[in-house]
């Protein structure tokens, strides 16, 4: 698209509930099932990298936890620690990440670490967003341009101001004080669309920005875009550009960090 603040890419996806993901969500409880009796002594979290093919046998899957589980320290596991499975299926290629934490490491201590969910987690909105924007992000390879991908979700839950923020910098975990049950702290996991990272790289640092469509009933349905900027990216987009919709902007600090902030204090979701 041209724009007399320059040209710059911009694409549409849905980010829905296909037959594909329903397929893709029971082969995750397939594999739940298969690693339950290690389940005792950790937690699994199960965040697939790449497509699972429904012929694609889980016998090597819950063979390499067994194995690569059973390698660990358990002061190792005092934090989520991340292991990669990989296979080739008929030349396709097959990657799941695992998060570890033992499930009761952390006993006796002030604080331990909280997770949204104990268990390998079903794919849920938020996980369909990031596999959409990672998908568009390598499929044209090298741009020269700013690049923006558009994304309705269009499944069974409702775009929230959560999901937005996990889909595209990482879910949440949460510090709690082990005696006041109080929360300590708020961090995210680094497995979001603009703050993975891979080699020392952040991942998907093609894409310049991501809008979400929100959909909402008031007195008529609306469907409204939000902009929400990569603050990795390569080819930073105009904030100029998108003057009329809710912008979620990256802004140095005065000490040299920065953080992440609604343009002209308009955030959608204080509505």
């Amino acid at each position: 698209m041209q724009h007399i603040l320059g040209d710059f890419f911009l694409e549409a996806t849905l980010a829905l509930e296909s037959e594909e993901y329903r397929a893709q969500e029971q082969r995750l409880r397939e594999l739940v099932d298969a690693v339950r009796d290690i389940r005792g002594s950790v937690f699994l979290w199960a965040q697939p990298v790449t497509h699972l093919p429904t012929d694609f046998e889980l016998d090597s899957v819950r063979d390499f936890l067994r194995r690569e589980i059973g390698k660990l320290d358990p002061a190792e596991l005092s934090l989520p620690k991340t292991l990669t499975f990989e296979a080739n299926l008929n030349n396709v290629r097959v990657i799941i990440n695992f998060e570890v934490i033992g499930a009761d490491q952390n006993n006796g201590n002030t604080v331990v670490q909280a997770w949204g969910s104990p268990d390998a987690r079903a794919v849920t909105t938020h996980l369909r967003i990031r596999r959409r924007v990672g998908f568009k992000a390598t499929r044209y390879g090298q741009l020269d341009k700013p690049y923006v991908v558009a994304v309705w979700p269009k499944c069974e839950l409702p775009l929230t101001k959560d999901v937005a923020l996990a889909a595209l910098f990482g879910d949440p975990a949460l510090t709690i004080d082990t005696n006041t049950r109080q929360i300590v702290s708020e961090q995210r996991v680094s497995n979001g669309v603009f703050n993975t990272v891979m080699n020392g790289e952040a991942l998907n640092r093609q894409v310049s920005a991501v809008a979400l469509y929100r959909e909402r009933f008031l007195r008529t349905y609306e469907r409204q875009l939000v902009m929400y900027h990569n603050p990795y990216a390569l080819y930073p987009i105009a904030e100029e550009i998108f003057l009329g919709l809710p912008q979620f902007v990256f802004r140095k600090d005065g000490d040299g960090s920065g953080r992440m902030l609604w343009l002209n204090d308009v955030n959608p979701w204080n509505e």
